[in-house]
């Protein structure tokens, strides 16, 4: 159940956001900072409630790991800065478990985390788009 409403808070953030970007080429920014704040805050609430702090330091770290990814996109101009926060709201409701170590190293590979496999998609996707997009140019 956690795991669909996070997927869910996601979905609607990002749904909002790319509506915004198509409509107006811009993201606004209370759109952008309130998906962080609900994704700290919903990991912090995860971590009260469960007495188990890894849920909002894994929010911490992917929003670290997010927040390297985004500005280095950012200054290589291959992103604006709406792109680049809205990543930040995805790492942190995501977040990826500190506990790397067990999660890449073990005998077990079948469950990569969240936000990992959410970037290879973005990868794989923004290199499509981007094809497409100098195809159109060409054109």
């Amino acid at each position: 159940m956690i795991m669909e409403l996070s997927f869910l808070i996601a979905l609607v953030f990002l749904l909002i956001g790319s509506y915004t970007d198509l409509r107006t080429r811009e993201v606004p920014d209370i759109v952008n900072f309130s998906f962080i704040a609900i994704a700290f805050g919903f990991n912090l609430l995860l971590s009260v409630i469960y007495l188990d702090w890894s849920f909002i330091i894994s929010s911490i770290m992917g929003f670290g790991i997010a927040l390297f990814i985004a500005l280095l996109m950012y200054y290589t101009g291959q992103w604006g800065g709406g792109d680049a926060k809205m990543l930040f709201g995805v790492g942190a409701l995501f977040g990826i478990g500190y506990s790397l170590q067990s999660q890449f190293f073990s005998s077990n590979f079948s469950t990569p985390p969240i936000l990992v496999v959410f970037l290879v998609y973005l990868i794989i996707a923004g290199g499509f788009y981007g094809i497409l997009w100098r195809i159109f140019l060409f054109v």
